[in-house]
């Protein structure tokens, strides 16, 4: 049906060629013929869209959930300021006070009306279009099905406001019945703040699988004003990720030998060089897994070249620092990582640019960004190693300046993507996936240690020298109980759901938490071997304890404390507590000035015996204990045996006291209740 004839139409109480309030400002709505360029430009317009398009519909839905929300936030308030009234102590009805009580009850009265007449009228028209307006069912499968899945002829409705479903824990929860105002609101779930964070609206769609060889790629999820388009499918480590991860588990271990060949400071930072891109390397591929979805044959092509880097990357790492510019490999091991950042930069790019070009606006700065880190370790492969120290000096700067790049740019850029002026569409993080495949990564280097605690004995008995390897297994499992004790708590929000910066810390502190701990198992391999080979009276091995091993344990070892630290302070622990409003804390004042005689009862909380702060001082603690040790107390005075025990010891401390402080007991002062 054409604008003209849908005009003429329409029942005489709609309007459907006009403007409505929509996202803090308006929306405005016009014929196909008309030019939308002109209407953009207009003062607080945030919206234009075509009249009976899936656009329009999906404006007029969204509009709807807005006034809900408002409706059910203003009703709350009512009850609220009624309860608090009813506790109050009697008033005369010529009190101004009382007067002014009542002049805003009925305001907040006559704007509920408002918003009900006017989420009546949004109802109409949306049926009304439904009704009378055909969507081209090709285009709706190609595009639109990303934007509004569902909507034409879909079941699930919102659940009811104030609802148990809706106040519920599980975000999922969907109810069949229509909300106050009665509208029946397609595809919409409200979520609470426990699982999705500020986030107040979210929409379920379902990525169509069709057998292709080649398809077209899709968001798994992405936000569109303040809704999240979510993915129906749960999303869970695939197969060829897992196949990557394994590969990064030799890759690590090659890495591990630039400390344990030399263990010296210097080692250290090669270390940490070559650990930057590796590990960043493996989280550009995951984090363009968790946003894209391709599921045909280019995907294999995209794991076999992610595959083949990754090889090429662990194949010449060892020998990126050899002075001898016939052995140097940092050019090849430069080249591949460059190589595979520029993939799958380029990879984002046609699916943001070509693809689905809505999301172009919000992903330009960050692609940009992207691509000046790479420039840094570009810049190295045009001063290759000649044997002199100037020039060493030069790539050492640069090679530090490429590090401090990659650690920094996504500050950046993300709050540069944030400030885009209407810059809607913007890719989502699916937080269950990335916190799964950040845990397997640590989990990878926990593997890692564990493995150097193998040695290939020669003697026929056991000995008590095997007493030093089981403490250094008691290291590498409480280690691996701490860190899952602070993501796998019962957290009220995640880093990544509690706020943009905190996301973005909760992934940088794994920088440093995989370098400590692969740096930390690579020491204590070297110490097991040692007393193993002192003890098998083995005197001709290469293996032995040098310069500076015994910092390098306890920095380590601190360094990873300092991470589980960090990892408990981005996290929510309990929901804010509430500011109390000018009307509450009037009413506790006068409550106070009331001399009422009150039944005492005796109300205890169930809290926590130690805190989300204390326990992170508790951390602080114990690494300031072993740094402060370890560094203070010289190296002629610890022996082998003494620097597993300490760290078994101390890490076992700490399993105790994380269990200890996480255990609830009624506690907490007496309340006055009045009966």
């Amino acid at each position: 049906m054409s604008d003209p004839e849908l005009v003429a139409k329409c029942p005489g109480s709609l309007n459907m060629h006009t403007i409505f309030r929509l996202r803090g400002g308006w929306c405005k709505v016009v014929r196909a013929d008309d030019s939308t360029a002109y209407h953009q430009t207009l003062n607080k317009v945030k919206l234009v869209v075509i009249l009976g398009s899936l656009q329009h519909q999906q404006a007029l839905i969204e509009r709807m959930v807005e006034i809900d929300m408002e409706v059910d936030r203003l009703e709350n308030a009512a009850n609220q300021s009624d309860t608090l009234k009813a506790e109050e102590k009697p008033v005369s009805p010529d009190d101004p006070n009382c007067a002014w009580d009542g002049m805003l009850q009925t305001s907040k009265q006559r704007r509920i009306d408002l918003l009900r007449a006017e989420g009546k009228t949004r109802t109409e028209e949306l049926m009304f279009i439904r009704e009378n307006c055909k969507i081209d069912d090709d285009a709706h499968d190609e595009e639109d099905d990303l934007e509004i899945p569902g909507l034409l002829g879909g079941t699930r409705h919102a659940p009811e406001i104030g609802s148990s479903e809706a106040s519920s824990s599980e975000s999922t929860a969907i109810s069949d019945s229509t909300t106050d105002l009665g509208i029946p609101i397609g595809e919409v779930i409200r979520v609470t703040h426990e699982t999705f964070g500020e986030v107040g609206m979210m929409r379920e769609y379902s990525i169509k699988s069709k057998e292709k060889l080649f398809r077209k790629p899709k968001i798994r999820q992405y936000f569109n004003g303040p809704v999240l388009h979510r993915s129906t499918q749960e999303m869970r480590s695939t197969w060829y990720e897992m196949f990557v991860d394994l590969l990064y588990v030799g890759i690590f271990t090659k890495a591990g030998l630039f400390i344990s060949s030399e263990q010296s400071w210097e080692s250290f930072t090669k270390f940490v060089f070559v650990m930057v891109p590796l590990i960043s390397h493996w989280q550009n591929f995951t984090w363009y897994n968790n946003g894209v979805s391709h599921e045909d044959l280019y995907m294999k092509f995209h794991f076999l070249f992610i595959c083949i880097s990754a090889m090429v990357m662990g194949n010449t790492l060892v020998n990126t620092f050899d002075p001898n510019p016939e052995s140097n490999t940092s050019a090849i091991f430069l080249l591949s990582y460059i190589c595979a950042r520029v993939y799958i930069h380029f990879a984002q790019f046609i699916v943001c640019f070509v693809f689905d070009r809505r999301f172009s606006k919000s992903m330009t700065p960050v692609l940009i960004f992207r691509a000046i880190s790479i420039v840094p370790h570009a810049i190295i492969l045009a001063f290759p190693t000649n044997g002199t120290s100037e020039r060493d000096n030069t790539r050492w700067g640069l090679w530090w300046f490429g590090t401090v790049t990659e650690l920094i740019h996504p500050f950046i850029s993300l709050p540069i993507m944030r400030a885009i002026p209407n810059a809607n569409y913007r890719i989502a993080i699916n937080i269950e996936h990335l916190a799964e495949r950040t845990g397997i990564l640590y989990t990878y280097a926990l593997g890692v240690v564990a493995v150097t605690f193998l040695y290939d004995t020669k003697s026929q008995h056991i000995h008590l020298v095997m007493g030093v390897m089981i403490l250094a297994l008691i290291i590498g499992n409480n280690l691996n109980h701490l860190y899952f004790r602070h993501e796998s708590g019962n957290h009220f929000k995640h880093a990544m759901r509690r706020a943009w910066y905190t996301g973005l810390g909760w992934t940088f502190i794994h920088y440093p938490l995989v370098i400590a701990t692969l740096s930390l198992g690579a020491v204590m391999s070297v110490m097991i071997t040692v007393r193993f080979n002192q003890a098998e009276n083995i005197v001709d091995s290469p293996i032995a304890l040098k310069n500076e091993w015994k910092n390098i344990y306890f920095v380590s070892l601190g360094a990873i404390y300092f991470c589980f630290m960090s990892l408990g302070l981005l996290h929510q622990n309990q929901p804010p507590t509430p500011k109390k409003t000018t009307e509450e804390k009037q009413a506790l004042t006068d409550e106070s000035e009331t001399k009422v005689k009150t039944k005492k009862l005796k109300i205890r909380t169930r809290m926590p015996n130690l805190s989300q702060e204390k326990r992170c001082i508790v951390i602080l603690a114990l690494t300031m204990v072993i740094v402060v040790v370890g560094v203070a107390v010289p190296e002629q005075s610890w022996s082998v045996e003494g620097m597993f025990g300490f760290g078994a010891g101390i890490t076992s401390f700490s399993v105790f006291m994380m269990e200890w402080a996480i255990l609830k007991k009624a506690k907490g002062p007496k309340q006055v209740v009045e009966l």
